[in-house]
């Protein structure tokens, strides 16, 4: 989509202020049913993050169908994308991109797993080009990637809800860096 910025700023006004709740949660419901089995769902703040910077960022995680590296390329970089069905009646496939960066431009960080492989990639706004995509890793052969790939799966294990094949961490880092969106 030309302008990303734009288009994001502009739905992102319409939003409700909590709307990236619910449509995060609305993901992790959806992503449960894929996988056709009872599922769990937990917001919580990503432990990882608070460790290192002593601030905590806020988490949803889900034990749905997950995700690997391409579907990260394919489904977060591109601004009206879900894979699934989409329609006025149907899913839009921007509504947790949309209220979730407009709440935390810094990135949503997508840590996935699927079939028991790990992925991570970071949804952001580029403060130098006021663009918002995918964080690019650089790679040892120096191309860079959207993703990379989580050394032995990095599974996490909540107390109400473990990932163990598959599901979805997402982490909002928030509109500055010391900001607690767990709060």
């Amino acid at each position: 989509t030309k302008n990303t910025a734009f288009s994001v700023e502009i739905l992102g006004n319409q939003c409700a202020p909590m709307q990236y709740v619910r449509e995060l949660t609305q993901n992790s419901i959806e992503a449960i049913k894929e996988k056709g089995e009872r599922g769990q769902i937990l917001w919580t703040f990503d432990r990882q993050i608070e460790d290192r910077a002593g601030t905590r960022k806020l988490c949803i995680m889900d034990n749905g169908a997950g995700m690997d590296g391409e579907d990260i390329r394919n489904l977060m970089n591109r601004m009206f994308s879900s894979g699934k069905q989409q329609g006025l009646t149907e899913n839009y496939g921007i509504g947790a991109k949309v209220a979730g960066l407009h709440r935390s431009p810094l990135g949503m960080i997508y840590q996935v797993w699927k079939e028991g492989n790990g992925y991570v990639g970071q949804l952001m706004k580029n403060p130098d080009k006021n663009e918002y995509g995918l964080y690019q890793y650089p790679e040892e052969d120096g191309s860079l990637s959207p993703y990379q790939e989580l050394e032995d799966g990095l599974m996490p294990q909540k107390k109400r809800c473990t990932i163990t094949d598959s599901g979805t961490q997402v982490t909002l880092l928030g509109k500055y860096e010391d900001e607690d969106t767990y709060l």
